[in-house]
């Protein structure tokens, strides 16, 4: 399960240097931080799909991930 953790961090990685405007890959990416309890990591992710989305539907999984971190 680790090795998946850390491959999807690697693609997430990629999409954000391909098109940092798009605030998916910087939720999943904390979301991806939380799942394996490196909360403070998770924090400066989800604050940047917070700050890029602006479904309010898909905004509201972000601040619920960033409460958790």
């Amino acid at each position: 399960m680790l090795e998946n953790n850390e491959n999807t961090l690697k693609i997430m990685d990629l999409a954000i240097k391909k098109d940092p405007t798009l605030p998916a890959p910087y939720y999943i990416t904390g979301f991806t931080y939380n799942y394996t309890d490196r909360y403070n990591e998770a924090i400066p992710f989800l604050q940047k799909a917070i700050d890029l989305e602006t479904d309010s539907a898909k905004l509201s999984r972000s601040y619920l991930q960033l409460s958790v971190a």
